[in-house]
Formats: C-alpha cells, sequence, structure tokens
C-alpha cells in the first residue's frame, strides 16, 4: 500500500486504533489477547508528510487514550522511502493513556519469519511526549522487529523508557543506521537512541548528539539501560548527558551479559550524583562486558562510575589527561586531527591512518596515564 498523503498515514493508524482492519480480515491475526495487524504487508511513503494538523494518534497501541487495555499492534512492514515525517505532537499526561507514544506506539512481529520493520524514515519538527514508552520514532518495538535508517530530530519529553529512537526494544528487536539529535528529557531509563534494551537486542552504527536529561537513574547518551544480552556497538555520543544514578556517556547501565564495543563519546559533559562513567555508569554483572572504546571529556572521569564486570581495551583523553585500560589495542586506528586513538568500526568520525598502538603505550594492570 502506498502512503501518499497525511490522511493516509493517519487511516493506518486509525484502522488499528479502532479494530477496522484494511484490506480484509486476512491482515489481521489474533492470538489471545494480542492482536497483529498487516503482518507481511508492506507500505512505502511517497513524499514527506505534515502532521501538525492531527492531535497524533500513534501506530500501534496498548491502551486506548481512556487508559483501557488494547494490545493491537503494528506487525508489518514500513518503508519511509528515505522521506520525513514532521510535525509528530502527542500530549502529555501520567498513567497508561499518554503511555507508547511516537510516531508508532507499539510495533511487534509475528515470529522470526514474519518481523515487523520500519525502515527509511525521519521524524522532524515534532514534540512526543507522554508518560511511558516514549520515543520519536516508536514507543515500543517488541518481539522481532527490525529499524534501520531511521532518524529523529524533535524533541522527546516522558517519565520512564524513553528516548529518541524507541522508548524500549526487547525480544530481538534491532536499531540499525540510527541517529537522534533532538533533546530527550525524562525521569529514567532514558537515552539518546533507546530507553532500556533487552533481551537479546542489538544497537548498531548509531549515534546521539542531542541533549540527554533524566532526573532518576539509568541515564545514558545512547542507552539507558542495557540488560540480558543486549549489543551496543559502533555508536557514539557527543550530546550532554545529566542525570542522578547510574549516568554514562554511552550507556547508563548494563547488566545480565550485555555487551558494549567500538563506542566513542566526544566532548560530552556527563554529570550525576552517584555512579558517573564516561563510558557507562554501573556496568552491573559480572557477565557484561565494556569493549574497544575511547572518549574525550571535560572534567577529571573515570571510564565507569562502578564495575562488577570487565572493562578493557579502551582508552580516554579526560580534562586533557590521556588514560588507557587494558593490553589489546591492534582494533584501534589513528584519528589525524588530535591524535586520539579510535576503534576502528567508528571510521566514519574522521580519517585515520594505521598505526601499532602498543608502541605508544606503557603496560598496565588497571587504567594508566598514556604515555605518546
Amino acid at each position: 500500500y502506498l502512503i501518499q498523503s497525511e490522511t493516509d498515514l493517519a487511516f493506518l493508524s486509525w484502522t488499528i486504533y479502532n479494530d477496522q482492519v484494511y484490506g480484509g480480515e486476512e491482515n489481521k491475526y489474533t492470538s489471545g489477547i494480542n492482536t497483529y495487524f498487516y503482518s507481511d504487508v508492506c507500505f512505502k511513503q511517497t513524499k514527506n508528510l505534515d502532521l501538525s494538523a492531527y492531535y497524533w494518534q500513534p501506530i500501534g497501541i496498548s491502551y486506548t487514550r481512556d487508559g483501557t487495555s488494547a494490545d493491537r499492534y503494528f506487525s508489518g512492514n514500513y518503508d519511509g522511502g528515505g522521506y520525513t515525517v514532521s510535525g509528530v505532537f502527542t500530549p502529555a499526561g501520567s498513567g497508561d493513556a499518554y503511555s507508547y507514544q511516537g510516531l508508532f506506539g507499539f510495533i511487534r512481529g509475528r515470529s522470526s519469519t514474519q518481523r515487523a520493520s520500519i525502515a527509511n524514515v525521519g521524524v522532524i519538527d515534532s514534540f512526543v511526549q507522554g508518560y511511558d514508552y516514549i520515543g520519536g520514532v516508536v514507543g515500543e518495538a517488541w518481539f522481532y522487529v527490525d529499524i534501520t535508517n531511521i532518524y529523529n530530530t524533535g524533541r522527546v519529553s516522558g517519565e520512564e523508557n524513553v528516548a529518541g529512537i524507541a522508548g524500549e526494544s526487547s525480544f530481538s528487536a534491532n536499531i540499525i543506521n540510527a541517529y537522534n539529535t533532538g533533546s530527550v528529557s525524562g525521569s529514567s531509563y532514558v537515552g539518546g537512541l533507546v530507553g532500556m534494551s533487552t533481551s537479546i537486542t542489538t544497537i548498531t552504527n548509531a549515534y546521539n548528539t542531542g541533549l540527554i536529561s533524566g532526573t532518576g537513574n539509568y541515564v545514558g547518551g545512547v542507552v539507558g539501560y542495557a540488560d540480558y544480552n543486549a549489543t551496543v556497538s559502533n555508536v557514539y555520543n557527543t550530546g550532554i548527558v545529566s542525570g542522578s544514578s547510574d549516568v554514562g556517556g554511552v550507556v547508563g547501565r548494563a547488566s545480565d551479559s550485555a555487551t558494549i564495543s567500538n563506542c566513542g563519546v566526544e566532548c560530552a559533559v556527563i554529570t550525576g550524583t552517584s555512579n558517573v562513567g564516561i563510558f557507562v555508569g554501573q556496568n552491573a554483572s559480572s557477565s557484561a562486558t565494556i569493549e574497544n572504546c575511547y572518549a574525550i571529556v571535560d572534567g577529571d572521569l573515570s571510564p565507569y562510575g562502578s564495575n562488577f564486570g570487565t572493562v578493557t581495551n579502551c582508552l580516554w583523553i579526560a580534562g586533557g589527561v590521556k588514560y588507557y585500560l587494558g593490553t589489546d589495542f591492534s582494533g584501534f586506528a589513528w584519528l589525524n586531527t588530535d591524535s586520539c586513538p579510535i576503534p576502528k568500526g567508528l571510521s566514519w568520525m574522521g580519517q585515520f591512518w594505521t598505526e601499532d598502538i602498543t608502541s605508544q603505550i606503557t603496560s598496565s594492570s588497571d587504567w594508566t596515564k598514556w604515555v605518546a
């Protein structure tokens, strides 16, 4: 189906909200209390759309506007065609009626072979707000979802699970090639890209430059909380990050086999009251790993606020002093603008030439000043 106008997109939202599927009942599947709309159906946007005339109802819901439970998911495939959607406005409030807000509210696949997807679209000039599960693009991506080539430049605000792209991504929900430049504010589980990432999810080739602020815990420049086999790789943050506890330039808190790798933090200001770190606020599990990361930050910050897992092969400049942690830097290259080594996976950030970094450092059992 072609999405050729604002009315087309609003109609797609209306069909799910009102349980009135378009194209016949074969485009709707019900299992228990869950209803999946448009599984295996493709939608293609054909131009830039402006939704500023609408009080926007996100596509896919978990609750109606009066707070009644109604699990009606968008389970199809949406291709934005490289166009944008502007003027996405959702109202502020507390409780279930104001949860799952974004261009899409709740997107969920039916199985590993019937995945839902959003691709090739940017949300601009918008203000997405609400209570829980608030994202510039999608409130919650849950269970076999692929989100690729997407971005948000609008403002996002909520209470918990708040982020520039997805409030939460879980159960094999992957976010690839994404960025956020808009400001994001909330209480806890606040991130530049994702508020909460859990249950075998992947976030890769992504970055944030927006201001990220939380009044509570688990606030990160890229992800607020990465849990249970979440993988965050090839990402960077240049935005200011502030929160209370577990505040990190990349991830606020990492736990339960989470892996944070090939990450960069540049010129970011990171502040909080406890467990504040350049890369991660708290590496909370013995099975969580942070590796191959680099940073240039203001102030005398440590790579982590507290660490119970593994942090290795990281380099950072804090307050003008160079440090390193680990011994194997073969995966790094030199950035020729300031001679700061960064992971090769972040090659889009600048021009490099290859050099053996082991000749540039001294031996170490913990993080040590880097002797150039």
